[in-house]
């Protein structure tokens, strides 16, 4: 079906891979603006959100054509499977993930919890993948020494129910924040470059479209769900 590129919701948050490659983008808008038909992106419904999962280069040569709409596939997912789901199709095809966006997929199918084979095993153990499924599920990027290492450090309660080695990993690198931490930077971010860009208005109208633009917003986000406001403004 189709769905308007302006209603996607696009939260770095739920992407794996982070940044973008120029040369990537015009290949996918030159094959587009000579027919090639795109397969459909993936776009998960969650909370009432349609979060696009897969697929943002096409949606970017989309975008950079001119056309509004895109064919997409539609899944139901909770916060927590959307991030894995994104990297999973990354695992796929694409691009090689770096390690640093294998450890974020590791981190992300551990959150889904796939690292379960089954809720009706008595044995916790048993009812949990191997490190070497784990590390096959991640599409062989790691080892499963270094899957079994992050987990120590990640997810040491689940690490301690799986067995073998245990305590710190050495010179692992600090585990990434998790999708809500990275999404709470990129808006509070998005926010003061809106605020360093309106600086250079100075036309009291056009200023004051601006700041009515900044208060629909607001109001909207406030409807979005529930929130507590902070000590201390930012």
């Amino acid at each position: 079906m189709k769905v308007a590129i302006a209603d996607l919701v696009r939260d770095p948050a739920y992407r794996a891979r982070q940044g973008s490659s120029e040369d990537i983008l015009r290949q996918y808008a030159n094959a587009i603006r000579s027919g090639v038909a795109m397969p459909p992106v993936l776009v998960a419904r969650v909370e009432g959100a349609a979060v696009l999962v897969d697929g943002h280069y096409r949606v970017d040569a989309h975008r950079r054509l001119g056309i509004p709409c895109i064919d997409a596939n539609f899944v139901e997912a909770t916060r927590e499977e959307v991030l894995w789901l994104a990297a999973e199709a990354n695992l796929r095809h694409g691009e090689r993930l770096k390690p640093r966006e294998v450890r974020t997929a590791f981190r992300a199918f551990i959150a889904a919890r796939r690292h379960l084979k089954s809720r009706k095993r008595r044995d916790e153990a048993h009812a949990l993948l191997s490190y070497r499924e784990i590390a096959q599920a991640l599409g062989g990027s790691v080892a499963h020494t270094t899957v079994r290492k992050w987990m120590v450090v990640d997810f040491p309660d689940i690490a301690r129910r799986m067995g073998g080695e245990e305590g710190p990993a050495g010179n692992e690198p600090p585990a990434p924040p998790s999708p809500e931490k990275l999404a709470e930077a990129e808006a509070i971010e998005k926010l003061q470059q809106a605020r360093a860009i309106a600086r250079g208005v100075r036309d009291p109208e056009r200023r004051g479209v601006i700041v009515a633009a900044a208060d629909k917003v607001r109001n909207a986000m406030a409807q979005d769900g529930p929130f507590e406001l902070p000590s201390q403004e930012f």
